[in-house]
């Protein structure tokens, strides 16, 4: 009977305990795993402005228990900026980083700092400031890369040239890597290629799709080998850098005016030439020249498995339209390319009768020496904006 008793006692005391301590353990465990995900919080400090560049701290303080993927800074000359006007990427996290522009249009210029995670882009208080215009370039810039390669509507494998710069645009972002897409005839027709298109492909190609970031290969090569020429290309530190305005307009014709600016110290002696021309962000059409072949259409996993082969309708992204001049470029004189030089480069465009909407130009400073020509560094603008040096 005692020991029945004593027994009982036990299994009356403990038992709630364990029961207690385990309901509590579960509810942690429920706890953590529900932490709502929410918006990151940043403050952009007011900037400093040294001459003609304004210089920019911000504070990233919480990532809104989901991690931040990108971040940097954002302005225009209208309030409430946001990445799709002008556009800075700046690491990846929380903490404190810093930012330098240079603003090369008089009139009031606002900036908000951004953070981004998988619940959206937060972004900052926003701080503007009246410029008069710029006088030297900026002393740092941010290095930025074109992939250029080439594709044909009749390529049984150039849909995955695409897809290759698609993961490559997400990887590094869309400010700072810029695909152009070069259709040539090699395997049949395109409704895509145009004299310049083919001639680029006939000086670089090896076979479609190949391409080059920053032309820094003297031809083209396999898509396996570009995300490495991307990362070695981002990781540099940029020499000099490019702004445009393409934002003045007079009935259908464009003003397009390019600008180089030279960092803390002059250029390599050499040939430097300012090239310019125009893409389209998207362009389809019906029957042959825009259905791609498709050799992916059996190819389980991929973008484009049973999307047809020939793929109907196809949408081809980054296609190379025409050269704003020539694709030679233009001359760049010696005193452009001394410490904090500023060139200015004006080209026009007609674009009466055409879409306009999906156009963007791209501008580049090529440095052209026997044995290692190469890409110094590249800007993308929508036509009808304008984007600063950065």
């Amino acid at each position: 009977m005692w020991k029945f008793i004593k027994m009982r006692k036990i299994y009356t005391i403990y038992l709630p305990m364990a029961l207690f301590v385990f309901v509590v353990g579960f509810t942690a465990c429920k706890e953590e795993k529900n932490v709502p995900k929410t918006l990151a919080e940043l403050i952009l400090d007011a900037p400093v402005i040294v001459s003609d560049s304004a210089f920019f701290t911000v504070e990233v303080s919480k990532d809104g228990n989901n991690p931040i993927s990108k971040r940097g800074i954002c302005w225009n000359y209208a309030p409430n900026p946001t990445i799709d006007n002008n556009a800075t990427l700046d690491g990846t996290g929380i903490g404190t980083f810093k930012r330098n522009i240079g603003f090369f249009d008089p009139g009031t210029v606002y900036v908000r700092a951004y953070a981004m995670n998988d619940v959206g882009i937060a972004y900052s208080n926003e701080v503007s400031f009246a410029t008069s215009g710029i006088a030297m370039a900026p002393i740092s810039f941010t290095q930025k890369a074109v992939l250029e390669y080439t594709t044909c509507a009749g390529c049984t494998f150039c849909p995955d040239g695409e897809v290759t710069a698609e993961n490559m645009v997400i990887k590094y972002g869309k400010d700072r890597l810029f695909p152009v897409a070069m259709h040539n005839l090699y395997q049949g027709p395109d409704s895509m290629a145009t004299t310049e298109s083919k001639a680029f492909s006939t000086t670089y190609n090896q076979g479609n799709p190949s391409g080059f970031v920053n032309r820094t290969t003297t031809k083209c090569e396999s898509r396996t080998a570009w995300d490495g020429q991307a990362e070695t290309v981002l990781l540099q530190d940029a020499k000099c850098g490019l702004a445009i305005d393409a934002s003045k307009v007079n009935g259908s014709v464009y003003s397009i005016k390019v600008r180089t600016g030279i960092g803390a110290k002059a250029l390599e002696a050499g040939t430097y030439y300012v090239i310019a021309y125009i893409v389209d962000k998207e362009m389809s059409g019906k029957g042959l020249g825009w259905d791609q072949t498709n050799y992916y259409n059996s190819v389980p996993g991929h973008k484009y498995y049973q999307k047809g082969n020939p793929a109907k309708g196809f949408l081809h992204e980054n296609v190379f339209v025409k050269s704003l001049k020539t694709m030679n470029g233009t001359l760049m004189t010696q005193d452009k390319m001394t410490s904090r030089a500023i060139g200015e480069y004006d080209f026009t465009l007609n674009m009466t009768g055409k879409v306009t909407s999906d156009i963007d130009v791209i501008a580049m400073i090529y440095y052209k020496k026997t044995g290692g020509s190469y890409v110094e560094n590249v800007q993308r603008v929508k036509l009808g904006e304008r984007t600063v040096f950065d």
